[in-house]
């Protein structure tokens, strides 16, 4: 027996095969889609799917070429076969409409009478595509493929989907917890299409695996909007009750009693000459001994002096030094006021000179020259990340944490807390920040950047 009596058997036995697998979804009227897309896929298998996209054309045997008589053999062939396929699978009603139709005829037909179904169907998936999120348990790499899914049911459905907006929807679809892959795909201005995305996205996932994702129940640092209570703790002493009495600060300390302090200086022991009836401040012996240089006076800093010399031993003898004395304790304000004040009876009358000069004013009204050093950014992801840490916050959290320490990125300003309980713990958070950040982004850390707090120094 020849080959070609052996291929004829070959290919008429492949014909129930066919009809087989078509007979699983039958048009009713409701499945035009299904339908004709199981029947394009075996007609696909056969090479006979073309018959359903061309008309079969006649031809005159007289005029015709052997080669345009052998196709039109073969069209004929192949579009009666197919049509007994589709009119197979089809229930009864529709086969007595459309059994005397050719495949390209039916399927115009077909198409034109099923649209309305086809946008419907299509709605659907656009709806399906757009609200899509990932399911409870299911991997990002299942999600993206079922994304992909919807991309190519629209495309079969003559509605292509723009492969920048299918990336911009997946994205979008992304649970909160890839926020920070987004802010860096958006940053790296990626142009990815869905494989690339999908890939990135595989990468990504890998080195999230094994990681703890916050729950809702652990516990934040949060400010509320009340006062907190007081810190509970021993009583402090009163500085009021002892005081020690000696010669002065330059001397040394010959002895030491109990003075009662007392409002009336009248009632009051002065400390220098030991004398009742006034306090130190007021001494004519110690602003005397002052003006000659004998002693210093006895202030606490700067803020008690005007002019280097105290406010508080200023001689009152004068004009000049009582707008000089009440100017500096009245928290150095103008003559104006001064003046009210006297007006109103606060103050008793002295002269205002408009001569005297108060240095502390001239150096609170001086302006400072602007900081022109220059400073070094970040130019991209990861170049320069800024730490501090805050706390001890005197409200504590549930786990009993009361610092937190900061992680911020120069380029993109994102950051990161993390709640700790003793600054000890800072660094421990910097690595396991920097595993983190380093495994996501794909880059590493250049620098690190702390007001030099100390943080980084128990290691």
């Amino acid at each position: 027996m020849s080959s070609a009596d052996q291929s004829a058997p070959q290919s008429n036995s492949s014909v129930p095969s066919i009809l087989s697998l078509c007979s699983k979804v039958q048009l009713n009227g409701t499945n035009y889609n299904d339908w004709i897309r199981n029947i394009k896929m075996a007609l696909r298998y056969e090479n006979k799917e073309y018959v359903l996209e061309t008309e079969l054309v006649d031809v005159d045997p007289e005029t015709a070429t052997p080669e345009e008589i052998a196709s039109y053999q073969k069209h004929s062939d192949d579009a009666t076969k197919v049509a007994c396929i589709m009119i197979a699978t089809m229930n009864p009603e529709l086969q007595r409409i459309y059994e005397d139709y050719w495949p390209y005829e039916m399927h115009r037909e077909l198409a034109e009478k099923f649209r309305k179904q086809e946008r419907i169907e299509r709605c659907e998936v656009v709806k399906d595509f757009t609200n899509s999120k990932p399911k409870d348990g299911e991997s990002i790499c299942a999600h993206v493929q079922r994304m992909q899914g919807y991309v190519e049911r629209l495309r079969k459905l003559a509605m292509p989907v723009p492969e920048e907006l299918a990336v911009d929807i997946v994205l979008n679809s992304l649970p909160s917890s890839y926020d920070q892959f987004r802010l860096a795909y958006h940053l790296n201005n990626n142009q990815a299409n869905l494989t690339e995305l999908h890939r990135m996205l595989r990468v990504a996932e890998d080195g999230m695996k094994g990681k703890s994702v916050p729950s809702v129940n652990q516990p934040v640092l949060a400010i509320g909007s009340g006062r907190g209570k007081k810190r509970k703790g021993p009583p402090k002493q009163n500085w009021r009750e002892k005081v020690q009495v000696g010669s002065s600060n330059n001397g040394s300390r010959t002895k030491s009693s109990q003075i009662p302090c007392v409002a009336n200086p009248d009632e009051a022991n002065c400390f220098y000459c030991k004398e009742k009836g006034h306090w130190k401040r007021s001494c004519p012996k110690y602003l005397q001994d002052v003006k000659d240089g004998k002693v210093k006076p006895s202030t606490a800093g700067p803020k008690g002096k005007q002019g280097g010399q105290s406010v508080n031993y200023i001689d009152s003898t004068s004009d000049v030094e009582k707008a000089c004395l009440w100017h500096s304790r009245l928290g150095h304000i103008s003559k104006k006021r001064i003046a009210q004040l006297q007006k109103d009876g606060v103050l008793e009358s002295f002269d205002l000179k408009s001569d005297d000069v108060c240095e502390s004013c001239l150096l609170g009204k001086m302006t400072k020259s602007p900081f022109k050093g220059s400073f070094e950014r970040g130019e991209g992801l990861l170049d320069i990340i800024h730490t501090d840490v805050c706390g001890p916050f005197r409200s504590t959290t549930k786990d009993g944490t009361r610092f937190y320490v900061t992680f911020t990125d120069d380029f993109s300003r994102y950051g990161y807390i993390y709640l700790i309980k003793h600054k000890s713990d800072t660094f421990e958070k910097f690595k396991e920040f920097k595993n983190e950040v380093e495994n996501q982004l794909g880059r590493k850390i250049k620098m690190l950047r702390s007001d030099r707090g100390g943080e980084y120094l128990s290691i």
